[in-house]
């Protein structure tokens, strides 16, 4: 089974060379049914969104996150070259502005759009076995079909990976799945999906399936701008 480094789910390069690596024969993610208190995190995914912008192929989008009225959170290695995007099938949106962290991770600012439902981002540590759940559109195979799919898991650990801080969850995650916010049980947004596949742990012989988020590394006041814009 032939293994390639990083694609589609990780900027080219970003990690290079961390004994990380994406196994295209693993197409299918794994759903887990959900049956969280009250519904916990069905709440959230109408704040999540596919998007397309113009150089990517029509059926092969990115998920984003509404974290304000008019802002989404998404990965980095999504953009394209043009402030046109389309959300959740509809054309015609213009981004104003884009924040980026460095680690992989952008806010787009869209006035021409309102989300009723946002989620709100506090980054903090997680700890061992803690559950997360995330909502994610793999990619599509009809055009129409813009469905969120859940995936729950356990936060394993975090390890560093050249100078970046990446906590790695114990599901696997597919093309359309980057940019999909990582939640905790309570509904705050931790992190964001970068990558997925057959992760070496460091200092060790054992590898497991499972995603990984870099470390959120905005600014308090960034944070606070997109979730007022």
């Amino acid at each position: 089974m032939k293994k390639i480094f990083f694609i589609a789910l990780v900027l080219s390069g970003l990690l290079a060379g961390v004994g990380l690596r994406f196994d295209l024969a693993h197409r299918v993610p794994q759903f887990i049914s959900l049956r969280l208190e009250a519904n916990a995190a069905e709440h959230y995914r109408a704040a999540t969104h596919i998007i397309h912008q113009e150089s990517l192929n029509a059926d092969k989008g990115c998920s984003a996150t509404a974290i304000g009225p008019h802002a989404l959170l998404t990965a980095s290695h999504c953009e394209a070259p043009t402030d046109a995007i389309d959300i959740d099938g509809v054309t015609g949106y213009t981004i104003s502005k884009i924040y980026r962290d460095g680690n992989d991770h952008s806010i787009y600012l869209v006035p021409g759009v309102t989300f009723p439902q946002v989620a709100k981002v506090a980054p903090r540590a997680l700890y061992p076995g803690e559950f997360i759940f995330v909502w994610g559109n793999p990619v599509n195979t009809s055009d129409a079909q813009f469905v969120a799919v859940l995936r729950t898991g356990k936060y394993t650990a975090s390890y560093l990976f050249k100078g970046r801080i990446v906590d790695v969850f114990d599901f696997r995650a597919i093309a359309g799945d980057s940019g999909s916010a990582v939640f905790t049980q309570n509904g705050d947004v931790v992190g964001v999906l970068s990558f997925s596949g057959d992760i070496a742990l460091p200092i060790t012989d054992r590898t497991f399936a499972g995603a990984g988020a870099i470390k959120l590394n905005f600014s308090k006041e960034v944070l606070q701008r997109a979730a007022q814009f």
